[in-house]
Formats: structure tokens, C-alpha cells, sequence
């Protein structure tokens, strides 16, 4: 019987000491009071939480970082922006990237380069059918377009396994690139 109360005393006194470190601890990585500058809203733009979502995810990266400010610099090179998310799908922030590219098409929809990374970001988060879709809504409006623009759409079919519908893909993509 003495030994059973030992080891209930012995258990109550590190379960106490273990409630007192946790909360020693936890007490240690509060969060300082905020001053009067950071009690100011959060940016509420898509813009600004993307921006903030995208330094938080290459935080310390330069070269991100630099992409980041020449995209906030020129706002219309649809080029930068398709760099910068190249860049992060490359570092493996596939969400980040696809929302970068999402803006980018959104911003430009008629262009090619801003729909092609869309296309490639959804395929690298896995969301081929939302890529078909995406593709086949973009060559409505652009018949025209370049013969890689087929041939990502059969590519994608085929790996969705909807191969009767790549082969005409890969057949308009042939025939575009020896015109």
C-alpha cells in the first residue's frame, strides 16, 4: 500500500512539474505587448496577403526577395511575375506559386506566358483536371496560339488518363510546329 501512494505522490509531483515547465515556457514566448504601429490593420488586398504569404514562405532567400520587389516595382511585367513563381514552385512552395500565377492571369488573361506557369503550377499541386479546363478555356479564346499550348493540353490528358482526347492535341501541336 505504501509503495502505491509513493507512486501516486511520485506521479502528481511530476505531472505538477511537468504543467509548471510547459507553462514557464509558454510564458517565455508570449507575445510583448503591441505598440501603436503594429495595432494597424492588416493589408486586405489579394495583392498584399499573397505578398505577405510569399515572404513568409522565402523568408531570407535574396534572390525571392529581389523578384518580390522588382514585381512590386513594375507591376505590369508579366514576365517577373512569371519568374517569381517559377522561383518558388522551384523551391518547392508549389501553393505559393500557383497563387502567384493566379493573380498573374487574373491581372492577364491574355497572356500566354501568365496562363502557361498557371498550367504548370496546377499540374505541379496535382489539380490536372483544373489545368485542362483552365488550358481548354484559354485556346477558346486563342485558337491561334502557339503549338506548346497544345501539346501542354496533351500532355495533361494523357496523364489524366483521358488519352482520346491528348491524341487530337498532340496532332494540332504537330501540325502547328511545321507551319
Amino acid at each position: 500500500m505504501k509503495i502505491r501512494c509513493l507512486f501516486a505522490i511520485l506521479a502528481a509531483a511530476a505531472a505538477l512539474s511537468v504543467s509548471c515547465v510547459h507553462q514557464t515556457l509558454a510564458s517565455k514566448t508570449a507575445a510583448p505587448p503591441m505598440t501603436a504601429p503594429q495595432m494597424t490593420a492588416p493589408p486586405n488586398t489579394v495583392w498584399d496577403r499573397q505578398v505577405r504569404n510569399a515572404v513568409d514562405a522565402g523568408d531570407g532567400d535574396y534572390q525571392l526577395r529581389a523578384m518580390r520587389e522588382k514585381v512590386a516595382a513594375e507591376p505590369e511585367n508579366i514576365a517577373a511575375r512569371v519568374e517569381l513563381s517559377n522561383a518558388y514552385g522551384e523551391r518547392g512552395y508549389h501553393e505559393v506559386a500557383l497563387e502567384i500565377s493566379r493573380l498573374a492571369v487574373a491581372r492577364f488573361p491574355e497572356s500566354g506566358e501568365a496562363q502557361l506557369a498557371l498550367v504548370r503550377d496546377l499540374r505541379a499541386v496535382n489539380r490536372r483536371p483544373e489545368a485542362i479546363a483552365s488550358l481548354e478555356s484559354f485556346l477558346k479564346t486563342h485558337p491561334a496560339a502557339d503549338a506548346k499550348f497544345y501539346s501542354w493540353l496533351g500532355i495533361l490528358r494523357d496523364e489524366s488518363g483521358l488519352w482520346p482526347l491528348g491524341e487530337p492535341a498532340h496532332r494540332k501541336e504537330i501540325g502547328r510546329a511545321h507551319v
